[in-house]
């Protein structure tokens, strides 16, 4: 599970927990009923007919904030065991089950009593005696198994400090069984898989161990939330509370939190509400009734002067200053959200943007924080080495400081930030399963759904003196100071237990699963795609340049995408072409004046290259398309930008790379794409920092205006704009070639393998294994789709499938695994498929060991099938794309040579699914196939004598593998 909503990365996500946003004009898809039942249970149902599916959740109002400080982690581990089942569900037979589960609840709470290393192995071999015997009668992914009957897509939680979000997709037609499934574990929760789950969680914590931002988030909040839970233990918990978890303690909590009061349900998505109210009022009935407990927190502690501390945990010697601020409900929060854009934004048009910008350091951001009791607003700099000091790059950044202090700014800048901050949530409310969480987040801090949306109009009230203002009140001297010097420090390693594995043949059925497939589900037609009807398509001018548009239904935001037909594939340069270009100045303007003119307008661009083509996004409020659409035609066909452009780019390449270096997620990705691709893996083939540093800005501008001009242009509009209306923005705007060219599409093939290899890279700092496994294929036919998909739900299909099941819920020797077969970018090409672990460096082995059986000799478990044909044929349903997806799913699916959805196909195929056309897939494509090993991690930590008689063993180096 994950155990915040995204970390999608260290920066960006905190900007957008900032920019949590409002839209000022509320559609009929926005609109959400919200009521309370009899018990107190609240209900928030968001009808939108436009959505291919519903979003469900039902979340806590719990999360880490609420623990005792003697017992944390409890919130997230409870998470995890919610997936385990009740006394009906999840067990073959619980009478029988049960003494085991009891005893296991006394040997943890005498585990925990004792501090003799000696008993503690005692006590955690009886435990593991007891969860072997209560396995024989356990089915742990019982609620996986039959939430996937009937559709169920993406099933997750998520736990923060201040919430337990459990939630999934489905289609609508089944919301009865969804409602009644979701009722049912939160009112007869059984924790079982304890020991299990422990191990995982162990394996989440090493993860966090090894993850460089996520350790100076956690440095960071513990000097600005001194007293308080978010500066004194990780939503993972301490790892002495971890080693000695209570299942009792883990009761008590889930008693006094998982009460109807302080419970919600959210459904976003195509479903009738006024028919599924009163299933709603009789499935949740069943909650069990209680009194929300009332959060009692210390008021921040605040700081006093300069509170200093000096680590090591980054690549680089980093600086970090940092405020306290406030918690999201604060009057003071608006005027913040401004304060903290004007200095750093993603559109860098902020103050510390700008000194990045203009090559003043290597870096320089901030880290914008929103609890809800609390907030801080941090500064982040990495200084040029040799030529600058820390104390020179810390003045630099604490300037803007002062500007903003002194009103160093104009209202129109205010004004852009303003915008910009509402269009950010315009567009986010555009997702149903976006939607669902804020809903749930409204919730969770006191807010009715219509003060959430009222942000847009609230934070337009913000002037120019309030900006001033809480400058002046929290960006003081009292603050705190932290500096990272190069290296990581030693890690903290957790030793894998002396468990045998609690191996659960999950042949039998639960009497809930009688129950469940009793409750009638509503009649239902398949979507499909069609490649026609489904967008609207036209020339430019008669010209090669095609445009596809599509309607938005949910808001005033547009969205634009035009791809040139070429890619780094034909000119390696363009990679650092669209750095350039996303930083640099259109026509008499320069960079700074060219991003502030862009966000003056409410909108963002975005350039990227990829292998087979150049391409530029946009999107912004639909009022201001027209000049957005004419300044960004400025930028493409008259961009200005010098050797200082490229002296940013330069130190910003470099920067990423060291990180990337030090990064064992990185460098285990780059290790698999070397053994993949070899010299062709985009780690390898890219210009090294030696080649950027000596190109020339004039040479990148050239290859641009090559590409703009002479290439094919692919365009795509979402949006409300007529396409007569759009025909003369883009002729207007756009200098495109009426003799366009267009390079064909390069599909990079993987590697032939003779013999099963294992390639290494050493990292003594790694605390995980980074294994990934590279499988040649076949080259594909169309025919087989349908069997490709079902293999993969039955072999890497999430706890259901072979591995999740086999390696993390039996064994405990991952967190994260996965498997794979990826279809081929062009018709008529191999495919490949891979494999993934990340585990504890002393688990490697073992893990290894089982994957290997896994993919040799697949076993074959035909009393599956039919609920894995439920399951596919639904999938059919709920994953339609969303109408921001369906023009780029359309165009994946023509350039791999279809005619036509190819689901259209596969779900006739999904009636008559038998076990042999897995296993023919299975033997065709996989099947004996030689295929390579790659682990990134500590090799002290694995049995290398055994590693060596897998297979040919070859020690690589960072170098060997990726240009730096």
């Amino acid at each position: 599970m994950n155990t915040i909503k995204s970390y999608l990365s260290f920066l960006l996500g905190m900007l957008l927990l900032l920019s949590t946003p409002l839209s000022a004009q509320v559609t009929d898809i926005l609109q959400v009923e919200s009521y309370k039942l009899d018990n107190g249970f609240t209900v928030f149902l968001n009808q939108d007919p436009s959505a291919s599916k519903v979003f469900g959740a039902v979340m806590v109002n719990a999360g880490a904030v609420n623990e005792d400080p003697n017992a944390t982690g409890m919130a997230h581990y409870l998470e995890h065991l919610l997936f385990k089942g009740t006394d009906e569900m999840g067990t073959s037979d619980f009478s029988k089950e049960k003494p085991h589960l009891d005893s296991i609840n006394v040997l943890y709470d005498q585990l925990a009593a004792t501090e003799v290393d000696a008993e503690k192995l005692t006590y955690q071999k009886l435990i593991n005696e007891q969860a072997v015997a209560a396995s024989k009668f356990g089915l742990p992914n019982d609620f996986d198994k039959l939430l996937r009957s009937i559709g169920g897509e993406s099933i997750n939680a998520f736990t923060s400090y201040e919430m337990t979000f459990y939630h999934n997709s489905f289609p609508a037609h089944e919301i009865e069984k969804w409602l009644d499934l979701y009722s049912i574990r939160f009112n007869k929760a059984v924790f079982r898989s304890f020991q299990s789950e422990l191990e995982v969680v162990y394996e989440e914590k090493n993860r966090a161990m090894d993850n460089m931002q996520r350790k100076v988030f956690e440095n960071i909040s513990t000097v600005l939330f001194p007293n308080m839970p978010y500066g004194q233990w990780s939503v993972l918990g301490k790892t002495e509370h971890l080693k000695k978890p209570s299942i009792n303690t883990m009761y008590d909590f889930f008693r006094k939190q998982y009460v109807a009061e302080n419970m919600a349900l959210i459904l976003t998505g195509n479903f009738d509400k006024e028919k599924v109210k009163p299933i709603i009022a009789e499935k949740f009935k069943r909650l069990r009734t209680g009194k929300a407990p009332k959060l009692e927190l210390e008021p921040l502690q605040p700081l006093e002067g300069v509170a200093r501390k000096t680590i090591r945990i980054t690549p680089v010697k980093a600086g970090f200053v940092g405020w306290q601020t406030v918690g999201y409900n604060h009057p003071d929060r608006l005027a913040l959200d401004i304060a903290e854009f004007l200095l750093f934004n993603e559109s860098e048009t902020g103050f510390i943007n700008e000194i990045q910008l203009n090559n003043e350091m290597i870096y320089s951001g901030a880290i914008p924080i929103t609890h809800n009791h609390a907030g801080a607003f941090v500064l982040f700099f990495v200084p040029r080495p040799v030529i600058q000091s820390l104390s020179n790059a810390q003045n630099k950044c604490l300037a803007p400081i002062e500007k903003l202090k002194k009103g160093e700014f104009t209202p129109a800048s205010v004004d852009a930030a303003k915008n910009t901050l509402a269009n950010y949530f315009e567009e986010s409310l555009e997702d149903i399963v976006d939607r669902g969480i804020f809903i749930g987040e409204a919730f969770n801090r006191g807010l009715t759904w219509e003060e959430y949306l009222a942000y847009p109009q609230n934070i337009r009230g913000i002037t120019k003196d309030d900006v001033m203002r809480v400058a002046n009140k929290y960006f003081g001297e009292d603050r705190m100071e932290m500096v990272s010097k190069t290296g990581f420090g030693k890690p903290q390693k957790l030793e894998k237990p002396p468990y045998k594995p609690v191996v659960t043949e999950q042949k039998g059925r639960s009497p809930y699963e009688d129950q469940f497939e009793a409750i009638p589900s509503l009649p239902f037609q398949p979507k499909f795609l069609d490649f026609d009807k489904d967008v609207e398509r036209f020339q430019l001018n008669n010209t090669a340049h095609e445009v596809v548009r599509i309607e938005n239904p949910v808001n005033d935001q547009f969205d634009l995408r035009i791809r040139f037909h070429i890619g780094t594939n034909k000119i390696p340069e363009l990679a650092q072409a669209a750095d350039l270009l996303d930083d640099t100045g259109a026509g008499t303007m320069n960079q700074k004046e060219t991003k502030n003119a862009f966000a003056a307008l409410g909108c963002s661009y975005y350039i990227n290259a990829s292998t087979n083509y150049f391409t530029i996004y946009l999107d912004g409020n639909e009022k201001n398309v027209k000049p957005a659409v004419e300044l960004l035609g400025k930028l493409l066909y008259e961009p200005s930008a010098n050797q200082d452009n490229m002296k940013v780019l330069y130190n910003g390449e470099s920067a990423n790379r060291k990180l990337e270096k030090k990064n064992p997620s990185a460098m285990g990705s780059a290790l698999f794409y070397y053994a993949a691709y070899g010299q062709e893996s985009q780690y390898l083939n890219r210009a090294s920092l030696k080649e950027i540093k000596g190109m020339k800005a004039d040479d990148l501008l050239n290859h641009i205006e090559e590409v703009v001009s002479k290439y094919k242009a692919s365009i795509e509009f979402i949006g409300d704009t007529p396409s007569e209306e759009l025909e003369r923005m883009f002729q207007n705007s756009f200098k495109l070639s009426e003799l366009s060219k267009s390079e064909p599409i390069y599909s990079r093939q993987g590697q032939e393998v003779q013999e099963i290899e294992i390639l290494i890279i050493n990292d003594k700092k790694a605390i995980q294994s980074q294994i990934y496994y590279y499988i040649p294929g076949e080259t594909f036919s169309q025919k087989d789709y349908p069997y490709m998909r079902a293999f993969n739900e039955y072999f890497g299909g999430g706890f259901s499938g072979l591995v999740l099941q086999e390696i993390r819920e039996y064994r405990s020797l991952a967190y994260s695994t996965g498997a794979r077969y990826n279809q081929p970018l062009l018709e008529g090409t191999k495919g490949w498929m891979y494999t993934f672990i990340g585990c504890q460096g002393d688990k490697t082995t073992e893990a290894i060991e089982v994957m290997n059986d896994l993919v040799s000799n697949m076993p074959l478990k035909p009393e599956r099938m039919e609920n894995l044909q439920k399951s596919l044929k639904m999938k059919v349903v709920t994953n339609f794309p969303s109408f921001k997806n369906i023009p780029d799913e359309i165009e994946t699916l023509q350039r791999r040579g279809w005619k036509q959805d190819p689901n259209i196909e596969a779900y006739k195929a999904y009636q008559n699914l038998q076990m042999e056309d897995i296993e023919g897939f299975y033997k065709e494509y996989v099947k004996g196939k030689p295929y390579i090993i790659t682990i990134y991690g500590d090799m002290k930590r694995f049995d290398m004598e055994k590693i060596r008689q897998m297979g040919k063993v070859t020690i690589l180096d960072s170098k060997d593998i990726a240009t730096f």
